[in-house]
């Protein structure tokens, strides 16, 4: 920029010179261009789905369904949608952002998409209704717990340790809500399938409460003053010992914690909480307790993200079908993430990378009787889809990248 000085009230025609270190400038300006109308048999919106489809093509959910007898509720299996069809429908349409059966149904406008996924034509939702009752009435919700834990195990075992380990342990946070389904019991369960956990305990607490009143004083920590979130002061003291609740096989080790404020309280107040054997402050396993929080904001990603608040029909076994395999939707979300995704992405919502990964546009052609299909990706994501379908689809026979421009 050059900008003219004068010197003493006179113009000498002198011109000084100044880098300019403004920056650009952009705004929006309306672009101009021909609009062109095409049916939609050669192009979906849901490219990613692939991907989806390879990993649960490695697990072997297909064959998995075909081989249970509850799912499959045809009286003649030569006629009709296959359960493959119905559950694939289902599980495609929840990873791609679908929340009700109407959103399953409306996938079948999209020739691309079916032909992407090999299917020859997706149930109206009446049907697909329809399969969900009559499948969760023959025990098909039962095979899909069944196949989901299986799925859940395959997970763990092809996902990278650290992204899953807390200290080197798979650790599980409960509150009472499984205690209050299932009853005390339910403890012994978790005890044998989990190292370490944890377990809010706050139902059936009068015996657990009269047991602490009677505990000796020396059995309690030294008095701890700690003030509040809402600003008051309290005095706390923690504790072990040993209860076993009713239906429990063996007794469980508890945590006690009783807290008073130093102000108004004239007793104590006692919490509960039941754990793995340890040894060390009981304080600590409340504390550690505590990091259950972030875990159960991870039920925003399943019940928010995925927006499955809403039933999605009236019949109670279509419900527990449909959540089902809904699950099962957010685990092959999850097993994306947490296996093949970089390090980068393990902090993202579930409903980014949906709409970054899945939610691509692809382009299929059939060329000397073979499809081909064009995915239209970020620059900086072509790298990782070609090494990401190297592996999981190796029957997909790559082409060339065209450059950017080209």
């Amino acid at each position: 920029m050059w900008w003219r000085v004068d010197l003493a009230g006179e113009d000498r025609g002198w011109f000084v010179h100044q880098k300019d270190t403004m920056a650009k400038h952009f705004t929006k300006k309306e672009a101009r261009f021909q609009i062109e109308f095409r049916p939609s048999e050669q192009a979906s919106a849901h490219g990613g789905q692939v991907a989806v489809n390879a990993l649960l093509n490695q697990f072997g959910l297909w064959q998995r369904i075909k081989q249970a007898p509850a799912l499959e509720v045809r009286p003649h299996k030569g006629k009709g949608d296959d359960p493959v069809v119905c559950a694939a429908q289902t599980l495609f349409c929840v990873t791609s952002g679908g929340v009700s059966l109407a959103d399953a149904e409306r996938l079948d406008e999209d020739a691309s998409f079916k032909e992407l996924l090999g299917l020859k034509k997706c149930p109206a939702q009446s049907a697909l209704g329809q399969w969900l009752r009559q499948a969760g009435a023959a025990g098909g919700v039962e095979a899909l717990r069944q196949i989901n834990r299986d799925f859940a195990q395959w997970i763990l075992q092809k996902a990278p340790p650290p992204r899953y380990l807390h200290s080197g342990r798979l650790e599980c946070f409960f509150d009472d809500t499984q205690i209050e389904v299932s009853g005390p019991s339910y403890l012994d369960a978790i005890a044998q399938h989990f190292g370490a956990w944890s377990v809010s305990y706050n139902k059936w607490v009068e015996p657990l409460e009269k047991k602490a009143q009677e505990w000796p004083e020396t059995e309690w920590s030294a008095v701890e003053k700690t003030r509040w979130r809402d600003g008051t002061e309290h005095q706390a003291q923690d504790a072990w010992f040993r209860y076993q609740p009713g239906g429990c096989a063996s007794p469980k080790l508890f945590a006690v914690v009783r807290p008073k404020s130093l102000t108004g309280d004239l007793f104590w107040r006692y919490a509960f909480l039941t754990c793995q054997e340890q040894t060390g402050w009981p304080r600590l396993a409340f504390e550690h307790h505590r990091l259950k929080g972030d875990k159960e904001r991870a039920f925003s990603d399943l019940l928010s993200d995925l927006d499955l608040h809403p039933p999605p029909c009236q019949d109670l076994q279509a419900h527990r079908m449909f959540y089902a395999l809904a699950t099962l939707a957010y685990n092959a979300l999850m097993a994306l993430k947490l296996i093949p995704l970089p390090e980068s992405e393990q902090p993202k919502r579930v409903r980014t990378w949906i709409r970054h990964l899945l939610l691509v546009p692809v382009e299929i052609t059939r060329h000397a009787r073979q499809w081909k299909a064009c995915l239209h990706l970020p620059a900086g994501w072509i790298a990782w889809w070609r090494g990401y379908l190297a592996q999981w689809l190796p029957q997909g026979r790559q082409l060339g990248t065209i450059a950017a421009g080209g």
